[in-house]
């Protein structure tokens, strides 16, 4: 049976010839792709990364809203009474006021504080 590779010059010539392409293609082709890959990874690891940071952000800012709203309400669950109108806030955050009854003399009396204290500013 005969050799199937036959060591000579041509062999020598293909593997030389190889060695070129691959080198040609490596600093050509492969390492700049390679490399546009690694920082596309890179960047895409950086944006993760703020994004958590931001959704960590949104939430302790959400969370302190929240805990503020919650103290409002607290503070304003006491029910404010004047003469004529009393503001109650119920659990859904609406304000409706609820009015009584004014006779005319009461009304008149208002009117009357009312304009003095308009009239005395000017």
């Amino acid at each position: 049976m005969k050799n199937l590779i036959e060591f000579n010059l041509t062999l020598l010539i293909q593997v030389i010839n190889f060695l070129i392409v691959y080198y040609v293609l490596r600093r050509v082709i492969f390492d700049p792709v390679i490399d546009a890959l690694i920082k596309q990874k890179s960047e895409e690891r950086r944006l993760n990364e703020e994004i958590v940071l931001k959704q960590l952000d949104v939430n302790g800012f959400q969370s302190e809203k929240t805990s503020q709203l919650i103290q409002f309400q607290q503070d304003v669950k006491v029910q404010l009474t004047s003469d004529t109108v009393k503001i109650v806030l119920d659990p859904q955050y609406t304000a409706r006021a609820v009015l009584r009854p004014v006779s005319p003399a009461e009304l008149a009396a208002f009117k009357k504080k009312m304009e003095e204290s308009l009239y005395a500013g000017s």
